[in-house]
């Protein structure tokens, strides 16, 4: 079983400031709820925006991990008995790649939201991973912690596993799977 993880979460907490970027959204002219909403429900504003959007998300998401807001979760701890593993994320491959770097974090591969069309949860960000590694969708277990990351691996045609599940019996699962 090939296991890609959700990053924010998940692994770690960001601890970001979504407030400020929502803030800066409203002077584009959103008028929106939810900045996750957004690539669904509101998907031109999505696609003439996403570069400036993407920019500002990575702004208040790096600003969190400078000022060491970012805190270890549970399952953090299972990658060192995993040989291979992606993370997949809504957050920027810069934030992912600060992440990985601070906790000597060793993905095989790691796709952001702005290495695809359209992120979670649209299938897009899974099935690079499945693309670019040549990997079968009925081997892949997607681990999150959001109904995005469910509808995700839904959406991909994958199996979907929520943190909810204790890091010990996530291992026997894999267990169980091999």
């Amino acid at each position: 079983m090939y296991v890609v993880f959700d990053l924010d979460g998940t692994l770690v907490k960001l601890n970001v400031d979504w407030n400020k970027a929502a803030a800066k959204l409203r002077e584009m002219g959103w008028k929106g709820n939810s900045l996750w909403t957004i690539p669904l429900y509101n998907k031109d504003f999505f696609v003439k925006n996403k570069e400036k959007i993407s920019s500002i998300y990575r702004e208040c998401e790096m600003e969190a991990i400078q000022q060491g807001k970012d805190e270890p979760l549970e399952f953090l701890n299972v990658l060192d008995k995993i040989n291979n593993y992606s993370i997949v994320t809504n957050n920027s491959v810069e934030v992912a790649l600060a992440i990985v770097k601070k906790y000597d974090l060793k993905p095989d591969l790691i796709i952001g939201r702005e290495s695809v069309k359209f992120p979670k949860p649209y299938p897009d960000p899974l099935d690079k991973v499945i693309d670019q590694l040549n990997l079968k969708r009925e081997d892949v277990l997607f681990v999150g912690d959001t109904v995005w990351d469910a509808m995700t691996a839904r959406n991909a045609g994958v199996l979907f596993l929520s943190v909810n599940v204790s890091p010990i019996r996530f291992l026997k699962f894999l267990e169980l799977t091999k």
